[in-house]
């Protein structure tokens, strides 16, 4: 599985054989783990951090998120 994520400022980042996406907040807190196999329980929410993890590691704010688009 591979996303395209489309950043506010107009850039997209792709993140080929997407593993997991961690989400958490600013200090590393509450970090929650998402599989592939449920990707369908993955949400953005405000004020967190995301970090997807495939073949590059990406971080990033929710706030700089315009949409992710997940193709298998």
């Amino acid at each position: 599985m591979s996303a395209t994520i489309a950043l506010k400022d107009g850039k997209n980042i792709i993140i080929a054989n997407l593993k997991s996406i961690i989400t958490h907040k600013s200090d590393f807190s509450d970090e929650k783990i998402t599989p592939i196999e449920d990707i369908n329980s993955f949400e953005i929410f405000d004020n967190y951090n995301y970090t997807f993890v495939g073949d590059n590691i990406v971080a990033l704010r929710s706030s700089d998120v315009l949409y992710i688009e997940f193709e298998k």
